[in-house]
């Protein structure tokens, strides 16, 4: 009730709420992460001090988020513990997922020049790459990025190709 929360996302069994706070100075803002147990009012602060602040993913087991954030001057992707501590960046893009039970990472392929060739990757959540896997688009497109179906064996690959994503 404050209106300064941002991004409110719920974990997936619907006990915890992860959202955004945003604390303005004169000219600046910052952001803390917060994470509240639902039906409670306390709130625990796990991340601090964020200069922009956009999106939180829980994992399945909710030990873990996923947020894209820029922190200490680095813009990307972070990995983020439940119980606080620090961020692990993960990638400079945005698009990143959780795969499975939350004990990987889906990492997108993003080119600085288009192709139609992507090598989407699958990370521990130390960030040791242990698989790839390829994809190949009718058209040269800068990126492909995997989605992970919850509950499922399966990924939905999509495409920028200029006029949104083509799944």
């Amino acid at each position: 009730f404050t209106g300064n929360v941002l991004w409110p996302t719920i974990s997936r069994d619907g006990k915890q709420l992860a959202f955004w706070t945003k604390t303005c100075a004169t000219d600046t803002c910052t952001y803390a992460l917060q994470i509240q147990d639902v039906g409670a009012r306390a709130t625990h602060r796990v991340l601090d001090g964020v200069t922009a602040a956009y999106g939180i993913t829980w994992s399945m087991d909710r030990r873990y988020l996923l947020v894209n954030a820029r922190i200490g001057g680095r813009w990307g992707s972070y990995l983020v513990s439940a119980l606080g501590g620090s961020p692990r960046y993960a990638t400079p893009t945005q698009n990143v997922g959780f795969l499975g039970s939350g004990d990987s990472l889906l990492m997108p392929d993003y080119r600085t020049a288009p192709d139609t060739v992507f090598w989407p990757k699958v990370q521990t959540l130390d960030g040791a790459t242990r698989d790839s896997f390829r994809v190949t688009v009718p058209s040269p497109s800068l990126n492909a990025l995997a989605i992970s179906i919850p509950g499922t064996r399966w990924i939905m690959i999509g495409v920028n190709q200029g006029n949104g994503y083509n799944l």
